[in-house]
């Protein structure tokens, strides 16, 4: 789990989420009936560790931020802040039982005093203003 260092959405450079809650949300894919709930915390290096013992074949599992380590990048924005995982074994995955989520982030409140030296860097500078 990371956060997102510049208060910019288009750049990405991450640091590590310590001290973040993160959770695995499953649901019922026909009735939306949660079937389960783990909480866990990031470590310092931003990993996390939940162990289900459960097959969820019939949901739709998430990871999904909970709260941020760092009350000024606790900001969060909607498809980034959750990752789908298959929480199966009759998937044709050979994972061992490990599932790895995409990226999920917090983002800054207040943009980092050289953000636009970061869009700079990224010839961003005159970049259009997206609606």
């Amino acid at each position: 789990m990371h956060r997102h260092s510049d208060g910019e959405r288009g750049d990405e450079q991450w640091r590590c989420a310590a001290g973040a809650t993160v959770s695995v949300e499953c649901r019922h894919f026909g009735s939306d009936e949660m079937k389960l709930k783990a909480e866990a915390t990031t470590d310092e290096w931003g990993w996390y560790k939940l162990e289900i013992d459960q097959d969820h074949q019939d949901e739709i599992c998430e990871v999904v931020l909970v709260k941020s380590g760092d009350p000024k990048c606790s900001e969060t924005e909607k498809f980034r802040d959750r990752s789908r995982v298959p929480l199966t074994s009759n998937n044709g995955i050979k994972q061992q039982g490990v599932r790895y989520a995409n990226p999920i982030a917090f983002f800054r409140k207040e943009p980092l005093v050289d953000c636009g030296f970061i869009l700079q860097m990224y010839d961003l500078k005159d970049a259009p203003e997206t609606p």
